[in-house]
């Protein structure tokens, strides 16, 4: 039969037969025609049909009618017992603690498909403990009158398998499947496909623990020393007990010859079990296939979020990467997070970060910082020397509040940060994650030992010995009194005059200088004094804003590497580089893009 042929009941929704919703007239018409004719049966019967459950528990049936009827078991067993004969209803069977229970009561119509389908469960569960009970064969159910012979669905030894049990065990349906020279047919149900491996493969176990001949022969066939067979059959190994079948299969004759009885049942358990330890083993190499696929699957995603032209994976893109394998693996993307963004022991810096609602390989933030850091060193280095320009050229003071104090310039920088470039603005209220990104870029993707050398570049924008981002004026080389300098200088020689006259330029030089012990003229020479030591700095990085350097923003922004530092380092107190270590080591770090080449995909998935 074609399982597409027709629709198939499930196991889990049982029809209520007409019966139980007919008066009492109309039950005892059917009841007649089953041949149920004494009264306590009857009125039995009569209770059951009012419960108005097709499949209740016993359990729940005794406690309900024992009240009524004192010797409810008795009759509760002779009721059923006519039901069978009548075909229309029996007590299933359920294996519990490797004993036979009474399970449930099924009330079917006359015939119907669903008592015959719990009839053969039964049957199989009863050969559980009794090598005397034969397994139920389509060839002796045919001879039962009602049976529906043409309802059975042909198994094949593929669908002898636990991926077939699970999948069919909800569908009241009732199976064949042919076993190895055998002229007769198992019949069985999906459901019971599962039960049914274990006691084949109990029934031949006991043959060869009761039959020392047939265990001799078997051993002496399988080429292997007793202790090692006894060892190895006492194990769940699927590949021994695939020996023994086929051994018991191939030497089916040679058994004979020597008089060793293999019963037809024998001869089922072995293609049974066969088949099933066959599908078992297949199953399991294709779960490992499909699990090194979606493993590299999920490697070929983090390479992606890796090697993104902008450095990080905005979440909708992300989520893009999913789709394609929606049907095939659903929980893929669960998967990801807990392989690569879900902290274990000690590591805090996991493979995949998300900053914002973006996603951010590790080997990346301490880049994609720096870039941005970059740029906004850039921008506001043009903003504020642009209005300096303008403060210069007015008279209003009250326009330019954000010049008037180092505390209104920071505020003012923050603010800027906090409105136009959102990306570094949520990278620096996450200091933690960005002192880690500096410490693993250094010791993992550069391979660099010294710790030294990794606090250096850390304290460049970390306060020393915090995990606090220096003050904004620091962290971007912006100094009030270099800005006033840089665009004084830019003004006309007249206006440069008419300030000097005016006393305006010394006004102005009071207010921004910090040096405030000194004379104005020798705060002006510490003033040059410190941009003339960084001369040959200021053009290195003068000429580095020229060009542009990898894109890369949360929100999309361009990166233009290009800073100006106006500071000088403070002298601590830890090992002493010369110059030119320091430059060397500042610039490994700060050269990016040279350390952007290709990584094995293991590396991204450590």
């Amino acid at each position: 039969m074609n399982e597409a042929e027709d629709s198939i009941p499930s196991r889990n929704n049982p029809e209520m037969p007409s019966y139980m919703q007919a008066d009492q007239r109309g039950r005892d018409s059917f009841l007649s025609q089953i041949g149920v004719a004494d009264s306590e049966s009857r009125t039995l019967f009569y209770d059951l049909c009012d419960m108005e459950d097709p499949f209740p528990s016993v359990e729940k049936v005794l406690g309900k009618l024992q009240a009524k009827y004192p010797s409810i078991n008795e009759m509760l067993d002779s009721l059923m017992r006519q039901l069978v004969k009548g075909r229309c209803g029996l007590i299933t069977l359920a294996l519990k603690n490797g004993t036979l229970q009474k399970d449930r009561i099924i009330l079917t119509e006359r015939d119907d498909l669903r008592f015959w389908y719990w009839y053969i469960e039964n049957a199989w569960l009863s050969t559980t403990n009794s090598d005397s009970t034969s397994f139920p064969t389509v060839e002796d159910y045919k001879r039962i009158k009602g049976f529906p012979a043409d309802s059975i669905y042909k198994l094949t030894a593929e669908n002898i398998s636990s991926e077939y049990a699970s999948r069919c065990a909800h569908e009241i349906k009732l199976c064949s499947f042919q076993s190895a020279n055998q002229d007769s047919q198992l019949l069985l149900t999906p459901a019971s496909i599962m039960s049914i491996a274990d006691i084949t493969k109990s029934r031949i176990h006991r043959m060869i623990k009761d039959n020392s001949t047939f265990k001799n022969e078997l051993i002496r066939y399988l080429n292997i020393v007793v202790s090692d067979f006894e060892k190895l059959i006492a194990e769940p190994d699927g590949h021994f007990w695939l020996q023994i079948c086929r051994t018991i299969i191939s030497k089916q004759k040679n058994f004979y010859l020597k008089k060793i009885k293999i019963t037809q049942d024998i001869i089922h358990s072995v293609s049974i079990v066969q088949a099933f330890i066959q599908n078992k083993l297949s199953e399991a190499e294709d779960h490992l296939k499909e699990e090194e696929k979606k493993s590299q699957t999920l490697k070929d995603i983090l390479f992606a979020v890796a090697k993104h032209e902008k450095l990080i994976m905005g979440s909708e893109e992300f989520v893009k990467q999913f789709e394609p394998y929606d049907d095939r693996w659903p929980d893929l993307q669960a998967e990801f997070s807990k392989r690569y963004m879900t902290a274990s022991g000690k590591k805090s810096l996991t493979p995949v970060v998300m900053v914002g609602m973006d996603y951010l390989y590790r080997d990346n933030i301490y880049i994609l910082f720096k870039s941005l850091h970059n740029t906004a060193g850039f921008e506001l280095q043009k903003y504020y020397m642009k209005r300096f320009s303008d403060l210069l050229r007015s008279r209003n003071k009250s326009k330019f509040l954000e010049l008037s104090s180092v505390e209104f310039f920071r505020r003012s920088i923050k603010d800027r940060i906090i409105k136009d470039m959102p990306g570094l603005d949520i990278l620096m209220k996450n200091p933690r994650l960005v002192a880690d990104g500096i410490i693993h870029y250094g010791s993992k993707v550069l391979k660099k030992n010294d710790k030294e050398l990794v606090k250096t570049v850390l304290e460049r924008y970390f306060i020393p010995n915090t995990v606090k981002f220096k003050p904004y004026d620091e962290l971007f080389s912006l100094s009030l009194l270099s800005l006033f300098e840089d665009a004084f200088s830019q003004l006309s020689l007249f206006h440069r005059i008419l300030m000097r006259i005016s006393g305006r330029y010394n006004i102005y030089l009071k207010q921004y200088n910090p040096l405030i012990n000194h004379s104005v003229e020798e705060n002006v020479l510490l003033a040059k004094g410190k941009r003339f030591g960084k001369k040959k700095h200021k053009k290195k990085l003068a000429a580095k804003s020229k060009t542009k350097s990898k894109t890369s923003s949360i929100g999309g922004n361009t990166a233009q590497t290009s800073s100006t530092s106006n500071k000088t380092r403070d002298n601590r107190s830890h090992k002493v580089y010369s110059a030119r270590q320091r430059e060397m080591a500042w610039s490994e770090f700060s050269d990016v893009s040279s350390k952007k080449n290709s990584r094995e995909i293991d590396h991204y998935a450590e």
